[in-house]
């Protein structure tokens, strides 16, 4: 399938990020600043501080500053105010480093390192100074010196464990973990009772690929500290990974042992159990976890994720669902809305779409579009243009140009249905926005309305204006491929390929389109697979997979597959289609036919002439070929 945005795959990320989370709680590690006692020091500080007593009033008065600064998160302030206070006090590497760290927070990293060699000048012992520089180093690539700035920390304050944990990231990032496992080591034998930086470079390892290796690094952290939740789940999380539930259950149990509330371990085993067929225990276990959550509407929105990643959607919903009051809590009211449209149930999602009060803003705006797009699939067009203009007004009011543009990328499917293709033509051009997403629009609109040299006419200006601009390459391709330009879409898809050989949507879209003309089919599978392992469960990338399959031949194996894209989205015609067709080839005849029949009536819903078509004159030579071999009757 070489379709773009499909729904249910929105889901998990909004579950987690996306949809208006409250703020990130503050670092756990930043003491909380009396604010009131320091304004009353800097107030002693200016009236009774005398030379005796600091190098400088002032520059003590300006320290206080700063400190109420960065407590506010007004780096820019602090910094001036640092500044400042080095004026008056220019000997001290105190202050030095203290500005260094700020300007390395924000981003100076320029600045930064000039500011750490300076503290070094002023006091070349103190280990703090080379730990910055060196942390400075390592983000900047600049690995050998990196090591040296490390290495000097690690000399002159061996019990400080931060040096070692920035130096097994920058040596382990060059992909040396041997160089990176010498360090934790060392770590390990001046501070034998923590295994941090053995799970330092697990991290590192997975990320890098190495499975082995971050089992044999958790491992040792976990020796190292039997006790410590973060190793424990870690190991659990990359058992997990490798099928191996029984001792990521055991590591599960170990946590909540210690802490029965522990979410991530609660999550865990509501996984596993959710895998070996036990509902009741992991339903048991996510309420849990959701009735100990400070959160608990992303709480029941991470639970619902377990099911929606073992791909059973309509579970998911049952969790969003239970005790929860219709129109309480807006994030679980859109989750739901998503999860039942991608479950092609358009009434109740445009319902739950509406429960979004105005006071949501971008939340607000996104609902009111997709609101309108599910009226449309249920077959009620006026309502839905009207939503459309709602949706484009309140968007207008919000000033989210995010907003706008989900709201025009739907316009023209809104307008297809109703067969008035032509008015979203000349809506969208009143529009005159320029950006890439109307452009997109636009052409979908004239693409509608058959006229297919407009629509390529205008994107391929669009490349021309947006050089590099991925969105526009895929419309047109898109555009080139219906018009039966198949090798002009690959052309122009693998463009993309040529400057980033791993991007998911786009070896999807070449992989698809090879398995599609039955050309090339061991080279697209591979593409469809380094899309998927990117991207797991995708039903767009599985149904690609699925048609690959069934073209080699492989028809039991496709249509498992298929069967899977099918539960994520059981009313995408296009999955049905080619579900049917994998059973027609198993020989299946009836359950093609009620697929086939299901396509049809999705396609009632959401009209795609070119694929109707395709199911028609597949329908009818196989009710033909029934008909010939059926056994004659007898009385």
């Amino acid at each position: 399938m070489e379709r773009g945005l499909v729904v249910i795959r929105l889901i998990p990320a909004l579950l987690i990020a996306a949809i208006a989370l409250p703020a990130a709680a503050a670092p756990a590690d930043r003491p909380a600043v009396d604010v009131e006692a320091m304004r009353e020091a800097m107030g002693v500080a200016a009236a009774s501080a005398t030379p005796e007593s600091y190098s400088s009033p002032l520059a003590y008065h300006h320290y206080l500053e700063a400190q109420l600064a960065e407590a506010r998160d007004d780096l820019a302030t602090a910094i001036v105010a640092l500044r400042t206070a080095a004026v008056f006090d220019p000997e001290s590497a105190e202050l030095q480093l203290s500005l260094g760290w700020l300007l390395a927070r924000s981003g100076r990293l320029d600045q930064a390192e000039v500011t750490a060699r300076q503290a070094i000048h002023l006091d070349p012992d103190r280990g703090e100074a080379h730990l910055l520089l060196g942390k400075v180093l390592s983000v900047r690539q600049r690995r050998l010196e990196a090591v040296a700035a490390l290495e000097r920390s690690i000399a002159l304050a061996p019990s400080e464990e931060e040096a070692y944990f920035v130096l097994i990231r920058a040596v382990a990032r060059e992909g040396d973990l041997a160089g990176a496992e010498r360090v934790a080591k060392r770590y390990a034998a001046a501070h034998p009772t923590s295994g941090e930086a053995w799970r330092i470079l697990a991290n590192a390892a997975l990320e890098r690929g190495k499975a082995v290796a971050t089992q044999r690094y958790l491992r040792a952290a976990v020796r190292m500290n039997p006790a410590d939740p973060r190793s424990l789940l870690a190991l659990a999380a990359s058992e997990e990974r490798n099928d191996r539930d029984g001792a990521a259950s055991l590591l599960y149990a170990a946590v909540l042992e210690a802490d029965p509330e522990q979410a991530e371990a609660l999550l865990g085993l509501a996984r596993l159990e959710v895998r070996a067929g036990r509902d009741g225990e992991a339903r048991a276990h996510l309420r849990a976890f959701i009735s100990s959550a400070a959160d608990s509407a992303l709480a029941r929105l991470r639970a619902a994720e377990v099911f929606l990643d073992a791909e059973r959607p309509a579970t998911a919903l049952e969790v969003l669902d239970e005790e929860l009051e219709p129109g309480t809590e807006p994030r679980l009211s859109y989750s739901r809305a998503l999860l039942l449209e991608g479950l092609g149930r358009f009434e109740e999602a445009a319902a739950s779409y509406l429960e979004v009060p105005p006071s949501e803003g971008a939340l607000f705006a996104s609902a009111a579009a997709r609101r309108a797009d599910c009226l449309s699939l249920a077959g009620r067009h006026d309502e839905a243009i009207a939503a459309v203009d709602r949706a484009l007004a309140t968007a207008a009011e919000s000033g989210e140009p995010s907003s706008t543009l989900e709201i025009v990328g739907l316009l023209p499917d809104v307008y297809r249905r109703a067969g008035r293709s032509a008015e979203a033509v000349i809506r969208l051009e009143a529009l005159a926005a320029g950006d890439p997403a109307t452009s997109i629009a636009l052409a979908r609109a004239l693409d509608d309305a058959g006229r297919f040299d407009d629509s390529i006419r205008l994107l391929s200006q669009a490349a021309v204006d947006r050089p590099g601009e991925e969105s526009v390459v895929f419309a047109l391709a898109s555009v080139r491929e219906r018009m039966g330009d198949v090798g002009g879409a690959v052309e122009l898809v693998q463009q993309i390929l040529r400057s980033n050989p791993d991007h998911p949507q786009a070896l999807n879209f070449v992989g698809y389109l090879w398995a599609d003309q039955g050309v090339r089919l061991e080279e697209a599978r591979r593409m469809i697979l380094a899309a998927l392992r990117q991207r797991p469960g995708d039903p767009a990338f599985l149904d690609s997979l699925g048609w690959c399959e069934v073209m080699r031949g492989e028809h039991r194996l496709g249509a498992a597959i298929l069967e899977r894209a099918a539960r994520l989205l059981p009313a995408d015609p296009a999955i049905l289609h080619h579900l049917a067709e994998a059973y027609a080839r198993l020989g299946r005849t009836s359950d093609a036919l009620t697929t086939w029949d299901r396509a049809v009536a999705a396609l009632d819903r959401d009209p795609d002439p070119r694929l109707r078509a395709a199911i028609e004159d597949r329908l009818r030579t196989l009710r033909r070929d029934t008909a010939t071999h059926a056994p004659s009757s007898t009385r």
